[in-house]
């Protein structure tokens, strides 16, 4: 939200709308907000830049009714989470997989930086009109590259940051638009 306190007012009278148990709340509010205003939207843009059509099958209406019926400790039990859930992949599916972490969709920046990724940011983030490598300090950028590149730290963080700032920079400080033979 633009306005100072609109966004708390908005998550104040969906609180006070859901009703229930703190859990019960909890899972209101991210329907409400979260799933719509971010995940289902994510969704929807990647599978269309991929020409896919996607159906998020634990949304079918039925099923949220049901799972919105649930007492809260078929959903939390002794901290785990989606508890009815794990209890129906365990009959189908080995522990290894019901329990595992969640992983996200990762980008392999570590392994692009090793390639094509890392001349464009050893060329950017070291040029002499650079403003990172004039602000910081240039010898520990390039040091930074370098054991990222040979494969002795993983610098993926640093690097995407320190690109992210210097392409910001050129874009919104200089007196051009940023164009590169790398976009």
């Amino acid at each position: 939200m633009l306005l100072k306190g609109e966004e708390r007012i908005t998550y104040k009278k969906i609180w006070e709308k859901a009703g229930g148990n703190v859990i019960e709340r909890m899972l209101y509010i991210d329907c409400h907000t979260w799933l719509v205003d971010n995940l289902l939207e994510r969704d929807d843009r990647m599978s269309m830049a991929a020409s896919v059509e996607s159906r998020p099958p634990f949304l079918e209406r039925g099923l949220v009714e049901l799972a919105f019926g649930l007492p809260s400790n078929l959903k939390i039990r002794h901290g785990t989470a989606k508890w009815v859930i794990k209890e129906i992949a365990r009959k189908y599916l080995p522990d290894e997989i019901v329990y595992r972490k969640k992983v996200g969709f990762r980008v392999p920046l570590d392994k692009w930086f090793q390639e094509d990724l890392g001349e464009m940011a050893g060329d950017l983030l070291l040029s002499s009109n650079s403003f990172v490598s004039t602000t910081m300090n240039r010898k520990f950028i390039q040091s930074v590259l370098e054991s990222h590149l040979k494969g002795r730290r993983n610098e993926e963080i640093r690097i995407w940051t320190l690109l992210g700032l210097e392409i910001w920079h050129q874009v919104f400080f200089k007196d051009y638009s940023f164009s590169s033979n790398y976009i």
